[in-house]
């Protein structure tokens, strides 16, 4: 006797389809994205820029005298023998202040002065030029046609 062993049957693989739709689509998107990146790195490098860029300068040390801030304003590193000092974020703030203070107290008075009420005299007056009604053009026009 013969004694078979079953065979099972061999699985058959589909053939491969390519990606689909939607995976096609995300790889798309993801190379559009990442030329725009490009695209925006080499705009930055050259002279035109599409993503703007702050510009720091240089500005010259102000020098503040008898400050008040309750620390010693050490004289700057950066230009020793001119004997400058630094300006704390604190006087600033006090010299704005001052400068507002100032501002407030010159607009109450215009203010004041203006609910009072003000006297205006004209002294000379230039004379008026009315303009010409187009009701008054069209009715001398008409008779001057009929002259003619």
């Amino acid at each position: 006797m013969n004694t078979t062993t079953p065979t099972t049957p061999a699985t058959v693989q589909p053939a491969y389809t390519g990606p689909t739709r939607q995976q096609r689509l995300f790889t798309n998107t993801i190379l559009a994205l990442i030329a725009g990146l490009l695209f925006a790195m080499m705009l930055d490098r050259g002279q035109v820029s599409l993503i703007s860029q702050a510009n720091a300068q240089h500005q010259p040390v102000q020098t503040v005298r008898g400050g008040s801030s309750g620390g010693s304003n050490s004289a700057s590193n950066d230009e020793p023998g001119e004997g400058t000092e630094r300006v704390t974020a604190a006087d600033q703030r006090k010299v704005m202040i001052a400068e507002l203070r100032s501002l407030n107290a010159r607009m109450e008075h215009v203010e004041s002065v203006l609910s009072k009420g003000l006297t205006v005299k004209v002294s000379e007056m230039p004379p008026m030029q009315f303009p010409a009604d187009k009701g008054d053009k069209k009715a001398d026009s008409k008779p001057d046609a009929k002259k003619q």
